[in-house]
């Protein structure tokens, strides 16, 4: 997470594309992760199927680089909201807004 944490400080399309990447094979993870936490159970299909776009690592790509152009700005805002939220340790904002831009950039 550090890695991709380091290229969205880098503010640029470059540098978020290649934190998606890196996300994107760190969410492949998620649903077993979390199987076991009784508050997640409706949560969890959901995961699940997010997840599920994971399981075809070129077309996320894909998504990805055609979302990055198209909803730029969202995900740019999205994630400048990340990331002043974890500034001032709000990690429920900081999370939630990373969530809408990963969100985003993987529809």
């Amino acid at each position: 997470m550090k890695i991709a944490m380091d290229d969205l400080k880098k503010k640029n399309f470059e540098g978020y594309l290649a934190a998606f990447k890196e996300i994107a094979t760190i969410v492949k993870g998620v649903p077993k992760d979390i199987e076991d936490c009784e508050k997640m159970t409706g949560d969890l299909k959901k995961a699940e199927d997010w997840a599920d776009k994971f399981e075809h690592p070129v077309k996320v790509v894909e998504a990805i680089t055609k979302n990055m152009f198209t909803h730029f700005k969202d995900i740019k805002d999205n994630i400048d909201l990340g990331m002043k939220s974890l500034d001032t340790e709000d990690y429920y904002h900081f999370g939630y807004h990373m969530g809408q831009a990963l969100f985003v950039a993987t529809q």
